[in-house]
């Protein structure tokens, strides 16, 4: 009788170890991605173009500027952070070696003045910003993902979602970073039909120009469905693009098959209403590999009534309840508006914890990750931003 009862407890041992094992080594979803732990979350931070000059990676010389980015990198990887996601298109341009974009003007003087972004930086500065960055990320073991606006050409001029020829042009620029950059992802930024400004609809023949050419629309009478529609084709041909295999002689220093995700506003009735069909991209394959929802507010936040809500937490479940194909979440993070005095989201300025206590919930309701808005904030002196990092490294310390 003892052995039989052994033999049982022994059993039912065996079987919770392997429940755990199973559970801590994650599991695989129908794009591939493993679910993960949380030890070996997806933790990133945003690098935007407007870090650029405060984190020293204008105009510098190839040392230095190597120096500004591996200061950087140690940055975040003390911050726990496993990933980098590099502005590389803000306007239309390009922040590699490319042969159809012009280059930056918030890396190099005289950008616009070459015919493309290589021969720019080849001649200003003698150097490609992003493979030098990808390149020092790699001897640190981070990822790199290659961030971009796929729309904005200016502040009041953006690419038509509707043209073709719009969307043959993100396609080129997915390519090239693909074929020569050993990068992990593509990331597309919020930027879609949120202006009521100019939208180009380009021309067959100016797609590859530097300048495209087209005729400009204000696009003011069309409807929330016909936004995301033209959007949904560009994101589905992106997605295509991402996982279409390169040719064997550029794989040697680019990327096969990279993932695509995208970083939508972090209020679902916006996002509806400017084109980000979210609502498909997290229920329909064939859109994103993973989706990363900018949830910039605390749970302190005051309503109109005055009384306060956990809006974190309830923006966090609403895109939760979205995501049918349980796709990986990446939520975005606000560390920009830590110390901030807001009459309406009291948080930031009230509590120094924010950041981890949202990295907790992320993470206790199923969440793969995070990404913190911006680089530029890991070297802040700001008292408020100090005591966030610090807080979230005691966080994943434990």
């Amino acid at each position: 009788m003892k052995k039989r009862v052994f033999a049982v407890v022994l059993s039912i041992a065996l079987l919770f170890t392997m429940s755990v094992s199973v559970q801590t080594a994650g599991s695989v979803d129908a794009s591939g991605i493993t679910k993960t732990s949380y030890s070996n979350m997806t933790k990133g931070v945003w690098l935007a173009f407007c870090d650029f000059s405060s984190l020293g990676l204008y105009d510098k010389p190839l040392s230095t500027y190597k120096k500004n980015v591996n200061s950087i990198l140690n940055k975040a990887k003390a911050a726990g952070c496993n990933t980098v996601y590099f502005h590389v298109r803000a306007f239309d341009d390009a922040a590699w070696y490319s042969t159809t974009f012009r280059a930056s003007e918030y890396l190099c003087p005289h950008a616009h003045s070459y015919a493309n972004a290589k021969t720019a930086y080849q001649t200003e500065l003698g150097y490609d910003p992003f493979g030098v960055f990808v390149s020092c990320a790699e001897t640190k073991g981070i990822n790199v993902e290659a961030y971009m606006n796929p729309y904005r050409i200016t502040y009041s001029k953006f690419l038509d979602p509707a043209s073709p020829y719009s969307r043959s042009r993100v396609y080129r620029a997915v390519r090239e970073l693909k074929e020569n950059y050993n990068i992990s992802g593509i990331h597309f930024d919020d930027y879609f039909y949120h202006s009521t400004s100019k939208y180009l609809y380009t021309t067959a023949a100016s797609r590859y120009s530097k300048n495209p050419q087209g005729t400009l629309r204000t696009r003011k009478g069309i409807t929330a469905a016909e936004k995301r529609k033209n959007c949904n084709l560009l994101v589905s041909g992106v997605y295509k693009k991402a996982h279409t295999a390169v040719s064997s002689k550029s794989t040697a220093s680019g990327s096969s098959s990279v993932k695509f995700g995208i970083s939508p506003a972090g209020n679902y009735a916006n996002c509806m209403a400017a084109g980000a069909d979210v609502k498909t991209w997290c229920s329909k394959a064939g859109y994103v590999d993973y989706i990363s929802p900018q949830i910039y507010w605390t749970n302190t936040y005051k309503l109109p009534s005055g009384s306060y809500t956990k809006l974190f937490n309830s923006r966090l479940k609403q895109f939760q309840s979205l995501n049918k194909l349980d796709k990986p979440m990446y939520v975005g993070l606000a560390l920009y508006r830590a110390g901030i005095s807001d009459s309406n989201d009291k948080g930031w300025k009230k509590y120094t914890n924010n950041i981890a206590t949202q990295v907790k919930r992320i993470y206790s309701t199923g969440g793969e990750g995070y990404i913190l808005f911006e680089a530029s904030n890991l070297k802040s002196k700001s008292t408020a931003k100090k005591a966030e990092i610090s807080n979230l490294e005691q966080l994943l310390a434990e």
